[in-house]
């Protein structure tokens, strides 16, 4: 008898110990699947934002709005260098400085030099067609 019950705890401990891996398991599944989906989210947000801009850019040189178009282009290259900046320093990221300097070294050091600070705003003025661009030297 004293057997018996032996052999019952030990197979409710058992049993207590795979119900808590398997639940554990399960909420650490379920846990990354949700963060999955909100990183696709954002990913989404981010594809749907940049296509609008680029649409917009597009726009803009169809109309022969080149000074706008390259004014716009610019300030969203600035805008991301200085998001990319920021993001490399408060977070020490090795493996996107990593990604970063693989593909275009000058590019790193650039954004290692940039001062923190807000990105300025864009200034829309309006559309003068057939501009021409004259290059800086």
């Amino acid at each position: 008898m004293v057997k018996n019950k032996y052999i019952l705890g030990v197979l409710l401990i058992a049993a207590f110990i795979v119900v808590t891996i398997v639940s554990v398991g399960y909420g650490i599944g379920s846990s990354k699947a949700k963060e999955a989906r909100h990183v696709d989210f954002i990913q989404g947000v981010l594809a749907y934002n940049h296509f609008k801009e680029y649409q917009e850019i597009e726009l803009l040189v169809e109309q022969k709005c080149y000074t706008q178009a390259f004014a716009r282009a610019k300030f969203n290259k600035d805008t991301q260098s200085r998001l990319l900046a920021d993001y490399l320093k408060d977070t020490k990221d090795s493996n996107l400085e990593k990604y970063v300097a693989d593909r275009d070294a000058e590019l790193l050091r650039t954004l290692n030099a940039l001062p923190s600070e807000e990105s300025g705003k864009m200034i829309v003025t309006p559309c003068l067609p057939n501009e021409v661009l004259i290059p800086n030297k």
